[in-house]
């Protein structure tokens, strides 16, 4: 899975849903 950054409302929206269920420090390495 590829990690975009988060530019777009709808992708926040999108992202923080997803993010919730990833850990955190998985995500914020990149």
């Amino acid at each position: 899975m590829t990690i975009y950054p988060i530019h777009t409302g709808n992708f926040k929206l999108d992202g923080g849903a997803m993010f919730g269920v990833v850990p955190k420090g998985l995500w914020e390495r990149t």
